[in-house]
This record gives structure tokens, sequence and C-alpha cells, in this order.
């Protein structure tokens, strides 16, 4: 075989070489990227629902039906904003090209489960919330009533 055939060959399989690294390093990238946006969307459900147990927390210490609906509409702005990023986070769940070569990294079976756990925790924080709102509404309305009944005498 010739210099020039050796050459032309070696030319043409280090650019298929180079090529697959070239490819491989996308994929590669486009699934980093994909799994800091799942990492980024996890972190953001977390945080909310932490802003939600605080709210639970706050609203046993209200001592007004104003204050208190006021907490109401601060903790559903917070339940419709865990929905939004949780449907946004099943939507970005769809199969896409990279995921035949890598998995996403919430298709792993244990952050898989502690997701669905995260969701089973905000419907009960839900539940909590509405009855602690129900209980202290009618606390509210029974502190003032006793006040109008029994006022202070001087």
């Amino acid at each position: 075989m010739s210099i020039k055939k050796v050459v032309k060959y070696s030319f043409i399989i280090m650019a298929f070489i180079i090529s697959v690294i070239a490819f491989i390093n996308t994929i590669v990238i486009y699934q980093i990227k994909e799994n800091n946006h799942t990492k980024i969307l996890i972190n953001e459900l977390v945080s909310m629902q932490e802003k939600m147990n605080e709210l639970v927390k706050d609203t046993t210490q209200i001592n007004s039906i104003d204050e208190l609906e006021l907490k109401k509409q601060e903790f559903s702005k917070f339940e419709l904003n865990f929905e939004k990023i949780r449907e946004n986070f099943i939507e970005k769940d769809s199969k896409d090209f990279v995921d035949i070569f890598i998995s996403d990294i919430h298709e792993n079976e244990v952050i898989s489960q502690k997701l669905e756990q995260l969701y089973e925790s905000e419907k009960q924080i839900e539940k909590a919330f509405d009855t602690i709102y129900e209980l202290e509404k009618e606390n509210i309305n029974l502190e003032n009533q006793f006040e109008k009944d029994y006022p202070l005498e001087i």
C-alpha cells in the first residue's frame, strides 16, 4: 500500500473518530443540561414545600380573620406554583433522542421514589392547612364572640 493511501485512510479514520467523540460529547452535554434543569425544578419544589410548611405554622399564630384570609391566599399561590412546577416537570419528562443513550436523572429509582414522597407530602400539607385554617377561623370567631358577649368591665 502506498503512503498516500495510508495517509488518506488514517485521515478518514481520524475524522470519523473525532466525529464520534464530538457526537458523544454533544449528547453528554445535553444530558447534563437536562439533569441540571431537573435539579433546579426539584429544588424549587422542595423550597415551595418549605414555604408552605412555614405558612401552616404561621397560620396557627394569627389573631384576625383578615390575616387568616391573607395567609390562605398566600398558601393558594404557593400551591398553584407547586402544581405548575410539577406539571412542568412531567411535561419535560417526555422521551427525547438523548434518552435512548442516557436516561434522565429523575428516572432513577431512588429519585423517582423521593419525588413521589414529595408529591404526597405536598398533598398532606394542603390537607393540614385546610384543617388548621378552619380551626383557626372557628377559634377567632369564638374569641370575637366571647369578647362581644363578655366585655371587660372597668
